[in-house]
């Protein structure tokens, strides 16, 4: 648009950019996103062309609502660097974690493999039970691995949860391995030594024995694995 009272030209042109910018996902599903994005008339300087922006507010009339982010708040600036003009927008984001609290992370609070302990162990069940609940980590891995970009650092900290949470049913499975062996063990094969000493410590035992050379009474297979049993439950 021509203005011949100042002799200018006003030129408004319509034009279409798109931009990326690396996202932090540490506190995934709770995580707010500050995108900032930097645009300069390349090759001009700032008596050539200056760059002006109406408002500091980005204009949200043609915005239309995100079932995953909500915009938080937007903000534009311009400022100099060496010798060019230089128009920074900024907008902060939020994610909606509803969705992704009750379909991720409730499942993963209520897989307490713990509680295999609880189980008798002349049900059979408890081995079943600990490779279910680690097979459901791998599984809850996985998914959530899907719903976040690729990017190693930073991590998110589901994801260090979830593996922390895997490698301690990896764990579990271990302990219920040797527990279940102990206590299938015949009840006439004697108990070595060292075990007797372990089992005197969960006991508290040991503070009791004043004479150390005191023979000690004989522990049979079946009620060491009861006490790790109740020692680990």
């Amino acid at each position: 648009m021509y203005n011949p009272d100042d002799q200018t030209v006003k030129w408004e042109p319509r034009i279409l950019l798109r931009g990326s910018c690396t996202p932090d996902v540490t506190y995934y599903p709770f995580d707010r996103q500050v995108c900032d994005f930097t645009y300069t008339a390349w090759g001009y300087m700032s008596e050539e062309i200056r760059l002006q922006i109406m408002t500091t507010e980005w204009d949200m009339s043609d915005y239309e609502k995100n079932g995953v982010w909500k915009v938080i708040s937007t903000n534009s600036e311009i400022y100099q660097y060496g010798g060019s003009d230089y128009v920074k927008f900024e907008i902060t984001i939020q994610r909606q974690p509803l969705y992704f609290t009750f379909n991720i992370g409730l499942p993963i609070l209520l897989l307490l493999n713990g509680f295999v302990f609880l189980l008798p162990a002349e049900s059979g069940e408890r081995i079943g039970f600990c490779i279910t609940c680690f097979l459901s980590f791998v599984v809850l891995m996985q998914t959530t691995m899907q719903f976040l970009p690729q990017i190693a650092s930073p991590m998110s900290l589901l994801c260090v949860y979830v593996f922390l949470m895997m490698c301690f049913s990896v764990f579990i499975n271990i302990v219920t391995v040797l527990m279940l062996r102990i206590y299938h063990k015949p009840e006439k094969e004697k108990v070595p030594k060292w075990m007797q000493r372990f089992t005197q410590i969960i006991r508290c035992q040991i503070c009791r024995c004043k004479d150390r050379d005191k023979p000690q009474n004989e522990v049979d297979w079946p009620s060491v694995a009861r006490l790790l049993d109740t020692f680990s439950s």
